[in-house]
């Protein structure tokens, strides 16, 4: 059974990426429940922010933490951006957003591993899991392997 906890939205996979899955020589860290559902709270933030809705399927649960996450969030010509502590970067808040920051930024650090991806993208970007996705596409870099 294939992992598509990332790919809920179920985008097409790099032939390169489809390759590796399950032959990878490092332990990725795996996604429990709770980690799922921030993500799904954070792809919620800008349509709150865009028209006041939230497809929480009745979930009050869910709907306090979508407000509670949109405390720290703020819309700006399209965007969607995280302040935190005075520091304001953009939010990847879809599995496309993620990948392509991801993909930017590791390749921005010369595929310097972990600390040095983590550390660019984190300058720019802010999402939930950041560590985690981090690790991620770095088992899956062919050039890193």
């Amino acid at each position: 059974m294939e992992d598509d906890s990332l790919n809920p939205d179920g985008h097409e996979i790099h032939v390169d990426e489809e390759s590796l899955r399950g032959k990878l020589t490092i332990d990725v860290l795996s996604f429990s429940a709770s980690d799922l559902h921030t993500l799904c709270v954070c792809s919620l933030v800008r349509q709150y922010l865009t028209n006041g809705s939230i497809d929480d399927e009745g979930s009050c649960a869910f709907r306090r933490s979508v407000i509670k996450m949109v405390r720290s969030c703020f819309m700006k010509e399209g965007v969607l951006y995280h302040k935190r502590r005075g520091i304001v970067r953009e939010v990847a808040d879809t599995y496309a957003a993620h990948k392509q920051a991801l993909q930017f930024t590791h390749n921005g650090a010369y595929h310097h591993g972990v600390k040095g991806t983590f550390t660019i993208l984190a300058a720019h970007f802010w999402f939930p899991l950041m560590d985690k996705l981090v690790c991620r596409h770095i088992a899956q870099c062919v050039t890193c392997q």
